[in-house]
């Protein structure tokens, strides 16, 4: 049995009865009435808010979430208004309290705490008691707790709880914090004409999807409702090929096949990315006159995956009577220059003029490889794919001068080289793996040494998943340039790299950073209290708390402690959060500091490498089955991030989500004990404050089941009529 509360797999009945579970079953409770507590409308009582802080003022707020901006140590006061809007009804105020106080949340002393006596509170009466709370805190995070108010109708004996979240985003320079909204509708884009475009060069598209086969793939091989046999029988035939698997008989069928089921796919997932209600900026290209920037959420993450020549639909938002073609003539992070219209679009564009946008997937990639793949038997490449065992194995040759010494004195690396440069594995690839950190690209970069040694004449292509990976395997070239003639390489200039050995004793490694100890170590964690945030159903998360604390890292690194630029590496699991530090880096003018996700640091090694782990999604009213890491979890990536340093490591991120998983757990003790643990600390919060916060939720819970069991119905007396009972209501009527 699982136990969806705790989200435990297979557990006993005995754990039902423990603690945890108790307390997640309060949480998830308290969660579910949560949105009725904020959102009270039954215009008997009504509570409201005035906030101001150095950088803003806030006055309510409808959602019941109160925000303001605050800078470190400054001190911020809440003050409620409390009111009996009815014209008659007679309302007691029960008790006034926070849920917990754990974040430097403090209420002052009134008269409505728990136990104290009810006070009743006459119609149109306002309560001129003053209810404060003040905040303060050094570190930046996102803070936030709820005020719970319980209010008691004397008259129909109904209780009222209202609910307000108090959140401080503590920082040194104000962000918006307003909540992204998705321009995605997926909603379809048509009109009755369409303008074409004069520049959209049209040609024949080649090894189209088959019309009897789209269907199938569109349903994702799985027959429609008005399937006849020749579908039955079609479909049979390609699960067959996918369930034979690659083979050197059936190699161009399977893979056209697949190539048709990924292109269905693409283009039924491209409606997702239909935009509706998006404005446009007019704007004049050097080399592409006039243009227009089209602001698309996710680009820079591939989602939607455009290229330059891509085709798009541009329709006016408010009609359906005509739309435009466009071609992206350029891509800019998350924003796509568009232009090639009609000359009648001028008439109908305007900067507050609201558009819809079709995207159209490109076939050209597509079209490529299926063409290799057609190609495979004449250019006949089929050795190479499907390459026999290799019986006349050549000797290895030992290799005597090594370009870099320490693959010369590691067997393993030493090994692998001799055999690759020795061609031990005929016209079968050599495959080359291992654990993170142990060397793969400086092997494969002295096997490339070594071939070009050995026969000039050999011309090598590396490949790799990233240009950042790409970017980092030629900068390892280069520095052997000086023993290569010019004709072999490609260099980048001098001026943009700067090579040096360090020292194996770096004396970054023990200084704090931040000033805060005497002293530190080469690994460093900073806890911060924040919330993750996506645009819309992105599977990309940003956290713009971290990055401050990123940049906060890299100003001291390079001010304080002459650290060069090229010397700092920030990784992080998510795409998104790659270009909010980016954007975050360059406006303060350190832009050349390499930022780039795990994958792209593969191989790749800094003297100082900062890692924002991004993932937040969890406060102490949060229930175990809420909290997710999402691929923070996973072991190789952990292993990649953790091992790109040279010298120092700084981890941030949110220690009440990452101590959920043991390794991260293990790091953030580790750094406890060396005295390496910065900023908030989850320590504070140990189980008894668990307790606490669940037996101040408790009574509002019990309250809410008693009050929403249905009144036994009094029997009817002859010849009367039906009396109506009211039935109370803990949360009023919503």
């Amino acid at each position: 049995m699982d136990c969806e509360v705790c989200k435990i797999k297979t557990v006993s009945a005995e754990h039902y009865e423990t603690e945890k579970h108790i307390k997640n079953k309060y949480l998830r409770q308290f969660a579910q009435n949560k949105s009725a507590f904020v959102n009270y409308k039954k215009g008997l009582a009504s509570v409201s808010c005035d906030v101001q802080s150095s950088f803003s003022s806030v006055v309510d707020q409808k959602d019941g979430k109160i925000n303001i901006s605050a800078k470190p140590e400054e001190e911020v006061v809440f003050k409620f208004s409390i009111r009996n809007d009815s014209h008659k009804n007679h309302i007691s105020i029960a008790f006034i309290k926070l849920v917990h106080s754990q974040f430097n949340f403090v209420m002052n002393r009134h008269s409505f705490e728990t136990g104290c006596i009810a006070r009743t509170l006459p119609p149109q009466n306002k309560l001129t008691e003053e209810i404060t709370v003040t905040f303060s805190s050094p570190e930046i995070g996102q803070y936030e707790t709820p005020i719970i108010f319980f209010f008691h109708n004397k008259d129909t004996n109904d209780h009222i709880i209202i609910m307000r979240e108090m959140v401080v985003f503590v920082e040194g320079t104000q962000i918006l914090h307003n909540p992204i909204v998705s321009p995605y509708a997926r909603k379809q884009v048509w009109a009755k004409m369409i303008y074409k475009s004069n520049m959209i060069e049209r040609c024949t598209d080649t090894f189209c999807v088959p019309k009897k086969s789209k269907e199938l793939f569109y349903h994702q091989l799985k027959l429609p409702d008005n399937a006849d046999e020749m579908d039955v029988e079609l479909l049979a035939d390609i699960k067959k090929i996918f369930a034979t698997g690659v083979t050197k008989d059936n190699y161009i069928k399977f893979f056209h096949n697949l190539l048709w089921l990924e292109e269905t796919m693409i283009r039924a997932n491209l409606k997702n990315y239909n935009m509706s209600g998006i404005t446009m900026k007019s704007q004049m290209s050097h080399h592409h006159g006039q243009c227009y920037a089209l602001e698309v959420p996710g680009l820079g993450e591939k989602r939607p995956s455009l290229m330059i020549g891509d085709m798009l639909h541009v329709k006016p938002h408010a009609h359906n009577n005509f739309m435009f073609e466009a071609v992206v003539k350029d891509i800019n992070d998350n924003e796509a220059l568009i232009g090639g219209f009609n000359s009648e679009f001028v008439k109908h564009y305007g900067e507050q003029v609201l558009f819809d946008i079709r995207f159209f997937m490109s076939r050209i990639p597509l079209e490529r490889m299926h063409h290799a793949v057609h190609s495979v038997r004449m250019v006949h490449q089929e050795s190479r794919i499907f390459p026999k065992e290799n019986r006349n194995m050549c000797a290895v040759q030992p290799i005597t001068n090594f370009f870099n010494v320490l693959v010369e004195g590691n067997l393993e690396q030493r090994c692998a080289v001799e055999r690759i440069v020795s061609g031990t594995s005929g016209a079968a690839p050599y495959l080359l793996h291992g654990p993170p950190g142990t060397g793969k690209t400086v092997t494969i970069v002295e096997a490339i040494l070594q071939l070009v040694l050995k026969n000039p004449k050999n011309r090598i292509m590396v490949c790799t998943d990233s240009n950042m990976a790409a970017d980092h395997v030629a900068t390892m070239i280069i520095r052997y340039s000086h023993m290569f003639g010019q004709k072999f390489m490609l260099r980048a200039s001098s001026k943009f790299r700067n090579w040096y050995a360090l020292a194996k004793e770096d004396p970054i490694s023990n200084i704090d950073i931040l000033g805060e100890h005497p002293h530190s170590r080469a690994v460093v964690f900073h806890g911060v209290l924040s919330k993750e945030q996506r645009i819309g159903k992105s599977p990309s998360f940003f956290n713009v708390m971290e990055c401050e604390i990123v940049q906060l890292y890299v100003k001291r690194l390079v001010m304080v402690h002459s650290v060069l630029m090229q010397d700092i590496g920030i990784v992080t699991p998510y795409i998104r959060q790659v270009y909010q530090i980016k954007k975050s880096l360059k406006d303060i003018g350190y832009d050349k500091i390499e930022v780039g996700t795990v994958e792209a640091y593969q191989g790749k090694e800094k003297r100082i490498i900062i890692i924002s782990t991004v993932r937040a999604n969890c406060n102490l009213l949060e229930h175990d089955a809420k909290f997710q890491l999402g691929f923070l979890v996973d072991h190789k990536r952990f292993n990649v991030a953790i091992t790109r340093a040279k010298a120092k490591v700084i981890i941030i991120g949110n220690p009440l989500c990452l101590e959920r998983d043991s390794k991260w757990q293990m790091y953030i003790q580790k750094c406890r004990e060396l005295g390496t643990y910065h900023g908030f600390d989850s320590r504070d919060f140990d189980d008894e404050r668990c307790r606490e916060i669940v037996d101040s939720i408790t009574p509002m819970l019990a309250k809410l089941k008693a009050a929403t069991k249905k009144p036994k119905k009094k029997k009817q007396r002859t010849g009367t009529s039906p009396s109506s009972s009211h039935q109370p209501n803990l949360l009023g009527d919503m």
